[in-house]
């Protein structure tokens, strides 16, 4: 039976939704809590940081099952967009707060889970938890209304063996982290008990899961057990933090680092919760140094502290090539005998080849990036050496210059725009990113942000660096070099620009764009572009500009502010 069929699902739609969202909402977590598993959805539905928007999911007892996906704007409470999906699906609750989970920073993905998983049998009078966790991966920028309609790249259906729990989704969505429970204990509090679990990163863009479990910070990777009892993520989506309780009677706060794919585990022995631990919120402080705990029945939450958490969480044993990985060389300390620089492969390309990476100067100290090549027929800036005038020719100490010459060498050797998959990188990236073209059209920007290699590794390269400046190097058809920025990155963009005496123009960015996701992922740093002539390079234009990427690189590396002078 089609949807064709239940005709009040299409002459009276909106009315219906309306009704459907009103009963959803109006269901506070207070009275929804009472016989809801920990697998159950989040009546009041999902958002993050910063959205406009909340996410609900609707799932009338109707036969065939269909489910409502809304998009609510915040601030009138009107349904702005909704999705029709075949099966019974709900936003994930990620714990008894019922507080919502599965959508990432950047508004563009929503993982959905199927209502099964959150049916249990019992035996012996121990819940059974389903043998197949079903998960949904909407892309929101896609607007699906007919379930009918075959839409790969809008919804993806992921089947996996086992009982998962969504935790997190990184900040562009290309990765969930999920709880995978191994075994369920007694209940406790009138709910499941304890279970043995660890995190698993799965890829949401294959629907598989990376081989191991994710890292503690000391490097080892131990079964956890407990049930979480509130979850709150970092504005910038980066960490997810969940506060857990066992059979032990034990609390701890487990947060991902939803960039690197690791996890630290911090004890709270101290914590007096009364009789209901579950009671206990987080409260993540305005300027997000701390993170604190309190109970939401005493009517406070600074002043009325249980405990209080530093942030960021930092792995006090940690050695640095665990916690940097493949990207470990840029940050060996300087000493007498490295200070000419660091240089290593920071990953490579769809088809194997080598991504290079050098770094000059002081690595403690903030960085400029540079991105010389990110089209493979746009390389001029590739060969462009950082001239150190004010170091008297050495690597400047005062600086941290940290270059990748060639991001997309698989179109560098065929000689094209694009790489291998027929995909634009500078249209791959996560902020305002919308399906354009086909495979190998000059602008396509792949089925969903970040799902190629080469855009990965820049988000890996730009969260591990986190640099103050960023510059990507382009190639247009005019004759003369010039800069564009926009917003926050206006004033670096017009202090090179003046640097290397070429012209800056204020300019929006284009969707999907490497600067455009990182103006509005990292709000204190700024990345523009340098768009360089056609063909090879004038002497003296190579000349300033790589003078100006030594002098701008010093200025950054001395107080990390380049606004003014």
């Amino acid at each position: 039976m089609g949807l064709g069929r239940i005709p009040f699902m299409r002459t009276r739609r909106i009315a219906i939704l309306a009704v459907l969202a009103a009963a959803v909402l109006e269901a506070t977590p207070a009275t929804a809590k009472e016989d809801v598993l920990i697998g159950s959805g989040a009546p009041g539905g999902v958002t993050v940081a910063g959205s406009p928007y909340r996410y609900v999911a609707i799932s009338p007892n109707l036969r065939p099952r269909v489910t409502v996906v809304e998009r609510i704007d915040n601030a009138g409470g009107r349904v702005d967009r909704w999705w029709y999906l075949r099966g019974g699906w709900m936003v994930p609750a990620g714990s008894y707060a019922l507080e919502g989970t599965g959508l990432s920073a950047d508004g563009g993905t929503l993982v959905l889970a199927s209502w099964a998983n959150g049916r249990y049998s019992f035996r012996d009078g121990l819940p059974e938890p389903p043998r197949v966790t079903r998960l949904a991966v909407l892309d929101t920028e896609v607007q699906l209304r007919h379930p009918g309609v075959r839409m790969d790249h809008a919804v993806r259906r992921i089947r996996l063996r086992g009982r998962f729990e969504v935790a997190a989704v990184s900040a562009g969505g290309s990765t969930a982290y999920l709880a995978q429970y191994m075994r369920h204990g007694p209940e406790a509090y009138g709910r499941p008990g304890d279970g043995l679990f660890r995190i698993r990163a799965l890829d949401t863009v294959t629907g598989r899961l990376r081989p191991a479990p994710l890292r503690t910070q000391d490097g080892n990777r131990p079964w956890l057990a407990g049930v979480p009892i509130v979850r709150r993520s970092s504005d910038d989506g980066r960490w997810s933090y969940a506060l857990y309780f066992n059979q032990k009677q034990e609390l701890f706060l487990l947060a991902i680092d939803a960039d690197a794919g690791t996890i630290a585990r911090v004890d709270l022995p101290g914590v007096k919760y009364g009789r209901d631990p579950f009671g206990l919120r987080l409260h993540l402080r305005g300027d997000g140094r701390a993170l604190t705990v309190f109970h939401h029945s005493y009517g406070g939450t600074n002043s009325d502290a249980l405990a209080s958490v530093p942030l960021p969480i930092r792995p006090s044993a940690e050695p640095a090539p665990r916690r940097h990985g493949p990207l470990a060389f840029l940050f060996t300390p300087a000493q007498p005998g490295n200070l000419m620089g660091r240089l290593g492969i920071a990953g490579h390309s769809l088809n194997g080849r080598a991504i290079r990476v050098r770094q000059w100067g002081d690595p403690a100290r903030p960085a400029l990036l540079v991105f010389g090549c990110v089209h493979g027929d746009e390389c001029a800036g590739h060969e462009l050496e950082p001239r150190f005038v004010l170091s008297g020719g050495c690597p400047d100490p005062a600086a941290n210059l940290v270059i990748v010459r060639n991001l997309d060498p698989d179109g560098f050797h065929t000689g094209t725009r694009l790489n291998a998959d027929g995909v634009d990188l500078n249209r791959n990236f996560a902020a305002a990113w919308r399906p354009i073209g086909r495979p190998w059209d000059p602008q396509y920007s792949g089925p969903r942000p970040f799902s190629e290699p080469e855009t990965k590794l820049a988000a890996r390269l730009v969260r591990a660096v986190a640099p103050r400046v960023t510059i990507w190097f382009h190639q247009h058809t005019g004759p003369r070099a010039f800069v564009r920025g926009w917003g926050q990155s206006a004033p670096a963009g017009r202090r090179f620009a003046h640097l290397a005496g070429i012209p800056f123009q204020l300019l929006p960015w284009p969707d999907g764009t490497a600067p455009n996701w990182q103006n509005h992922a990292f709000p204190d740093a700024s990345s523009f572009v340098v768009e360089l002539p056609a063909g090879p390079l004038a002497p003296g234009l190579e000349a300033r500009l790589g003078e100006a990427e030594a002098r701008l690189a010093h200025r950054v590396g001395e107080d990390g502010y380049v606004a003014k002078g």
